[in-house]
């Protein structure tokens, strides 16, 4: 299971880059990967969100469950058709403007998978860093004055 940890510091206020990502509807708008994204339920306090996400001229459906702990941090637990995965994003704050922390597990499916899984790391990691620089450029792009 490759472990990711990357870091990005974005020229915005913590709160209101936690609202961006928090956001259903601003995924597509924030995420590159992201084409689509819809809130589909609720289990209690957690959100169930289906999003249409391209990776590696890829297109394929992932079902994500988010709990928010609101201003500091997002956990997701992520199943899709190639693996599955938990992610948690901390927001902190920093003399710039915000911290941001992804941390992502993920294990992927089938036995080829499994084996393939250390050398796709760098890869996972390649597309991770993408998305968060395409969040971060969206995020400084439309903060509040």
């Amino acid at each position: 299971m490759p472990r990711i940890e990357l870091t990005k510091t974005l020229r915005a206020p913590r709160g209101y880059a936690f609202s961006v990502m928090a956001n259903t509807e601003d995924l597509p708008k924030a995420l590159k990967s992201h084409k689509s994204a819809k809130l589909v339920g609720k289990e209690g306090d957690v959100d169930i969100i289906e999003a249409e996400v391209e990776v590696e001229g890829r297109t394929s459906t992932w079902k994500i469950r988010r709990r928010y702990f609101p201003n500091e941090r997002i956990e997701e637990g992520i199943d899709n058709d190639r693996a599955v995965g938990r992610a948690t994003l901390t927001f902190s704050d920093v003399p710039e403007g915000t911290k941001l922390t992804l941390i992502d597990n993920a294990t992927f499916k089938g036995s080829v998978g499994r084996l393939l899984g250390g050398l796709a790391k760098g890869r996972l990691e390649k597309y991770l860093d993408e998305d968060l620089e395409s969040y971060k450029s969206y995020v400084e792009a439309n903060k509040p004055s």
